[in-house]
């Protein structure tokens, strides 16, 4: 059933209706709030002749309760956040301030990036080619070091592992210092 913009204003009255009977009142508890809307809806919201359909819900809903679909064994509605991200040159694609790895072919490509819970799923034309555990901090990074295999040739990766695996020579800022100054070393 496809609705249309008259359709809106029906739907929006059945949440002002809800609202009237929370209005002005104070729970003790979820469970308190629970037990008093059961008995309104029960006794007040399903009895009322609907200003629509000019019959009450509940019997309306005695009608049609055999076609509902038995809804229980089945998983749960997933919630799940879609969006179209660039692999940037370093086979990587940001979501939300974090970044995590895709194989290096994917490199220019747009891709999508599915998130649930505590999982990032990143897909090319449909087909799944990173899973990652979902970052919790900001600008973090998640890594699959498979997703780099293949990107050098054998010569370019032990000669950029080496440059990796080189230590930095620490110098003191006095060092630098005297370079501006000019003077000897």
């Amino acid at each position: 059933m496809q609705l249309t913009a008259l359709d809106k204003g029906k739907v929006e009255s059945g949440i002002k209706y809800v609202k009237r009977f929370l209005r002005g009142k104070s729970f003790e508890s979820l469970e308190h709030l629970n037990n008093l809307f059961m008995s309104w809806l029960s006794s007040v919201a399903d009895q009322r002749i609907h200003g629509t359909t000019h019959r009450k819900p509940i019997e309306m809903f005695e009608e049609e309760k055999t076609l509902l679909i038995d809804h229980r064994g089945k998983p749960p509605y997933m919630f799940q956040e879609r969006v179209v991200r660039h692999v940037a040159k370093n086979c990587l694609v940001t979501f939300e301030t974090n970044r995590y790895s895709v194989p290096f072919r994917f490199v220019g490509k747009e891709v999508e990036v599915q998130s649930e819970m505590d999982q990032i799923r990143i897909y090319y034309d449909g087909h799944l080619i990173g899973i990652h555990p979902r970052l919790q901090g900001s600008y973090e990074m998640q890594v699959d070091q498979a997703h780099y295999q293949g990107i050098f040739n054998k010569r370019e990766s032990e000669a950029c592992h080496r440059v990796l695996q080189e230590e930095v020579e620490v110098r003191y800022l006095s060092f630098y210092e005297n370079l501006v100054e000019g003077s000897t070393l």
